[in-house]
C-alpha cells in the first residue's frame, strides 16, 4: 500500500482499499471525523485525486467509480493490441499509395505496391513518376504514372487504415483514391 508521510494516512484508518491489475489502488480513510478519498492510477507517484468527504459512501463511490474506470480503460487497451496483431492488410500488388507532406508548399508522393508479404503485414513499395498539369501560378493536378519507377523499393510495416509510414519525419501514404491532387511548389 502506498501512503504519504503524514499520521492520519496510517494503515488503521483504512475503511475501504480496492485494487486493479495495473496496480491502481484507491483508499477511502477515516480519522478523527475526516473521511478522505486518495487514488493512484497504475504506477504513479501522484495521486489521481485526493479529497476530503462528507460521507463514507460518497468517498466509496468515488473509489469504486475510480477502480471500474481504470478497468474499462486496461480492457479497451487490451483490444487495441489486440486489433494490431489480428490486422491483415488489404493491399494488392499493383496499389498505388498517396502521401502529402510539406511546409511551406504541398508535396505529393505517390508509391506503388510491389510485393505483399505472405503474413501481410508487411509490403514492398516503390516511388513512382507523376504526371502533372499547371492550374494557376506555382500550383497544378498530379497523378501518378504506375510502371514508371524513380526509386529502389523499401518494405514497411503497414497499420490499421493501411497506412504506410514512408518518410522518418512521420509522412504516411494510404490508399489512393484514384482522383488528381493537388500540389503547390516554389519551382
Amino acid at each position: 500500500m502506498r501512503f504519504p508521510r503524514t499520521s492520519y494516512y496510517m494503515p488503521e484508518h483504512v475503511v475501504l482499499d480496492k485494487c486493479a491489475p495495473d496496480g491502481s489502488q484507491a483508499l477511502v480513510l477515516e480519522h478523527d471525523g475526516l473521511v478522505l478519498g486518495i487514488a493512484w492510477g497504475g504506477r504513479a507517484d501522484r495521486p489521481a485525486y485526493h479529497y476530503r468527504y462528507r460521507t463514507r459512501e460518497a468517498a466509496t463511490q468515488k473509489a469504486d467509480e475510480f477502480i471500474a474506470g481504470r478497468l474499462r480503460h486496461l480492457e479497451a487497451k487490451q483490444a487495441r493490441k489486440q486489433e494490431r496483431t489480428d490486422f491483415r492488410t488489404s493491399l494488392e500488388v499493383g496499389n498505388v499509395l498517396d502521401a502529402s507532406w510539406g511546409y511551406d508548399q504541398t508535396n505529393i508522393d505517390f508509391y506503388e505496391v510491389v510485393e505483399v508479404s505472405h503474413d501481410r503485414r508487411y509490403v514492398t513499395i516503390r516511388p513512382v513518376a507523376q504526371g502533372s498539369v499547371d492550374t494557376a501560378y506555382m500550383q497544378g493536378d498530379c497523378w501518378p504514372r504506375t510502371g514508371v519507377y524513380i526509386g529502389e523499393p523499401t518494405r514497411h510495416r503497414v497499420l490499421p487504415g493501411d497506412s504506410v509510414k514512408v518518410r522518418d519525419w512521420g509522412v504516411w501514404a494510404s490508399l489512393w483514391r484514384g482522383r488528381v491532387r493537388h500540389f503547390t511548389s516554389y519551382a
